[in-house]
């Protein structure tokens, strides 16, 4: 029996995501989550954030990892996608460049 997975989507912060796929867009509903991450590789520290999405797997199976997807306006690339066994997934994300405004930084003496 599949389980009905769309109340957990029902409202909270439940947002739509475009997927971009060769034969045309696909939207799906999804938790869209932009967590930060603190890495380190040798003396190397590294702050960054780690977007990702959780939704329901059936709505993302045979998706491509390198398609893209907009979410919230923004441009992201897919990165990978984890089922989670459950009947739903988490996709890691990867900002294009396109969507990225560049920060800059003015120090002053």
């Amino acid at each position: 029996m599949i389980e009905d997975l769309s109340p957990f989507f029902a409202g909270l912060d439940a947002q739509l995501i475009t997927i971009h796929l060769s034969g045309g867009d696909r939207t799906i509903t999804g938790y869209f989550d932009n967590t930060f991450l603190n890495t380190q590789i040798g003396e190397t520290i590294m702050d960054t954030t780690q977007p990702r999405l959780t939704c329901v797997f059936s709505a993302v199976a045979g998706v491509p990892v390198s398609t893209t997807c907009t979410v919230a306006g923004k441009l992201y690339s897919i990165f990978q996608i984890q089922p989670e066994g459950t009947g739903l997934a988490t996709i890691s994300l990867a900002i294009e460049p396109d969507s990225v405004t560049p920060k800059v930084t003015t120090y002053l003496d």
